[in-house]
């Protein structure tokens, strides 16, 4: 690290220091040397003025202050850039883009989103031209990698549909009805709480024919048969969101990735909207345990 006003003006042209190291060569001076478009090509301005990009003079030649960011972190894994933030343009948009590779030398394309008031025609000072701590990254097919933690916060898998993802060895519906079983309630107190929290349910569990008052009525059977039919219906209404829950926990857990490209989770979403009742659940974790051998590689 160049640290010392001694150490930046014996730097050779072609050099760079980071936003880092221009602060403590600097730390004691207010104003510095930059070069300018003026008539002299060089202009003295306030220290704080400095920002990524202006070129700074060391007694000789002209170094350019850079950026520093060498790694991002996206989800728990750490990723290197080869090169230097830089300001590009494609269909998708105006963005800052870099290079980068992991820990097994995989390669990706990083991307960062502009700051709202960015103009890219007129502002040179990239510093604060986006937020540098949240990158979105691809890899080299151009399929973008999801945060699991991101798509799981976006799931909605009732109250009941999280259990799915401890039933690998059961098929969906049998799943469901172990489910629906364990968290009927067994205690008369409990039994008449549901009851008087869900009264509506009493008779739809009549209307669906899953309980027949006119055979030595009970109604804290009756509550049972009810809330049963509720909680059945509550894991169905949730059901794709539980089966991806139930997929991306494998990937995080199980495969211990913290992200997954675009088209494994297209490939999630469609076997999850599938909801095959009569399949076994480790039917999603061999889906993408087959994706993950064909393509290779993990995230």
């Amino acid at each position: 690290m160049t640290a010392t006003y001694n150490e930046f003006s014996a730097l050779e042209s072609g050099s760079t220091i980071t936003m880092q190291e221009f602060n403590a060569i600097f730390a004691n001076s207010d104003t510095v040397t930059i070069k300018s478009d003026n008539v002299r090509g060089a202009e003295t301005v306030s220290k704080s003025a400095v920002a990524v990009g202006a070129w700074v003079n060391n007694g000789t030649y002209f170094i350019e202050v850079v950026s520093g960011v060498t790694t991002i972190t996206y989800g728990d894994k750490t990723y290197t850039l080869t090169q230097d933030a830089y300001l590009n343009e494609d269909s998708s948009g105006v963005h800052f883009a870099a290079h980068a590779v992991d820990a097994d030398g995989a390669e990706y394309n990083v991307r960062w989103t502009p700051s709202p008031d960015f103009d890219a025609a007129t502002d040179d000072d990239y510093g604060d031209a986006c937020d540098w701590t949240q990158p979105t990254l691809y890899d080299m097919y151009g399929y973008q990698l999801y945060l699991i933690d991101d798509l799981i916060a976006d799931l909605d898998t009732g109250d009941y549909g999280a259990e799915l993802a401890d039933h690998d060895d059961d098929c969906v519906c049998d799943a469901i009805a172990e489910i629906a079983d364990s968290n009927t309630s067994i205690y008369y107190s409990d039994i008449i709480k549901f009851i008087g929290d869900n009264p509506h349910s009493l008779a739809d569990v009549i209307e669906e024919s899953l309980y027949d008052p006119s055979h030595d009525y009970d109604l804290y059977k009756h509550g049972q048969a009810a809330e049963y039919m509720t909680i059945e219906q509550d894991i169905y209404e949730h059901l794709s969101d539980s089966l991806k829950y139930h997929a991306y926990l494998y990937c995080k857990k199980t495969l211990q990735l913290s992200a997954i490209p675009e088209n494994l989770d297209m490939l999630i979403c469609v076997t999850a909207d599938a909801e095959d009742n009569n399949a076994r659940l480790d039917y999603i974790p061999a889906a993408i345990d087959a994706w993950i051998a064909e393509n290779g590689g993990d995230n």
